[in-house]
C-alpha cells in the first residue's frame, strides 16, 4: 500500500454503490495513487494480478492492497470505503487528515510546527453511514450522498455508458471530498487565526481588534463582546457587539450605528475610533 509504483485499481463491473465510487475517490485523492487507472471487471485472473482490489476478490489484506468485505471470513462493520479509508489514515503516511503530507505546515500530527487541526468528525460520519448502507446496517434518506452516488448508474449496468458513469460517479465524488476538505482546512486556519486575536478589557466591556490588512474573522469565533474589523471595500472600521451595546457618538467620524445597538461603522483618527459602548464614549486603539 506504500509503494509509489501501483498503476492500477480493479473493481467489479455491473452496478456500483457509494462504497467503492468513494474508496476509488478516496484513493486517487492520495497524490500517491492519482494517476491510477480504473479496471471493473469479475475475472479472477484480472483481480488477483491487480495493484489494488476494491470491493470485489474475496480478500481484506490492506499490505496487499486488498478490500473487500463480502467474504464469510470479515465479520467487521466496514464496507470497501471504511476499509480504504482506514488504510489511507493508519498505513498510508499520511496524518489523520488526509489532504496533505505530514511534512506540510497544516497538517494534524506532531511536527513540532504551527498546527491547524481541521474537524474530520464529518469525514467520519460519512463514511460510517456508507458502510452502513452497504451492508445492510441501515438506509439512509432518498438525498443522502449514497443515493446521488447510485442514481448516476445507467439502465443497461453492463455497457461501455455504465463504465463511463462509474467514472463520472468517482469525479463527482473527489470533488466532494476534495471541497469539503479544504473548507474545513479553511475554517480550521480562520479559527487559529481567531484564537490569536488580542483581546482587551475597556471598563466592563471586552474588545477584540483584528489588525487592518488581515484577512475577515466571523465575529463569533472571537472571544470578546465587541469585534473590531477593517473593511476595504468601504475604508472604514466594522464594529460588532454580540449584546447591543453601542449608541449613537454624533461625532463625525461615525458613519452608521444601528439602531439596536449591534452594528457599526467608523473612520479612525490617528489609529483610534470613538464608540458609545454601554452608554459610555470609549476609544478603542485600531493601530
Amino acid at each position: 500500500m506504500n509503494t509509489l509504483t501501483k498503476t492500477e485499481i480493479v473493481t467489479h463491473n455491473g452496478i456500483f454503490h457509494a462504497d467503492e465510487v468513494t474508496a476509488v475517490a478516496l484513493l486517487k485523492l492520495d497524490e500517491r495513487f492519482e494517476n491510477i487507472s480504473i479496471v471493473r471487471t469479475r475475472d479472477a485472473d484480472v483481480i488477483a494480478s491487480a495493484d489494488i482490489a476494491v470491493d470485489v476478490g474475496g480478500v481484506y489484506d490492506v499490505n496487499k492492497g486488498r478490500f473487500d468485505h463480502h467474504q464469510h471470513s470479515y465479520t467487521g462493520p466496514m464496507s470497501s470505503a471504511g476499509m480504504v479509508y482506514e488504510a489511507l489514515h493508519q498505513y498510508g503516511g499520511y496524518c489523520d487528515y488526509m489532504s496533505s503530507p505530514c511534512s506540510e505546515l497544516w497538517c494534524t500530527c506532531d511536527t513540532g510546527m504551527t498546527t491547524i487541526r481541521p474537524d474530520i468528525s464529518w469525514e467520519r460520519d460519512l463514511i460510517k453511514e456508507i458502510d452502513e448502507q452497504d451492508t445492510g446496517a441501515k438506509r439512509n434518506p432518498d438525498n443522502h450522498y449514497c443515493q446521488v452516488i447510485s442514481s448516476f448508474n445507467t439502465i443497461d449496468i453492463y455497457s461501455k455508458a455504465q463504465d463511463e458513469a462509474f467514472d463520472e460517479a468517482v469525479e463527482f465524488a473527489m470533488g466532494y471530498w476534495s471541497r469539503k476538505r479544504a473548507k474545513a482546512l479553511h475554517e480550521a486556519k480562520i479559527a487559529y487565526r481567531a484564537s490569536n486575536i488580542k483581546v482587551m478589557e475597556i471598563g466592563e466591556v471586552t474588545v477584540g481588534v483584528v489588525p487592518k490588512g488581515e484577512e475577515f474573522i466571523p465575529n463569533q469565533l472571537i472571544k470578546a463582546e465587541i469585534v473590531v474589523q477593517w473593511d476595504d471595500n468601504q475604508s472604514n472600521w466594522m464594529v460588532n457587539s454580540k449584546s447591543n451595546l453601542l449608541a449613537p457618538t454624533g461625532y463625525a467620524t461615525e458613519e452608521f450605528c444601528h439602531k439596536a445597538g449591534f452594528a457599526g461603522r467608523y473612520l479612525d483618527k490617528e489609529g483610534e475610533i470613538d464608540l458609545k459602548v454601554n452608554k459610555v464614549n470609549t476609544k478603542i486603539l485600531v493601530r
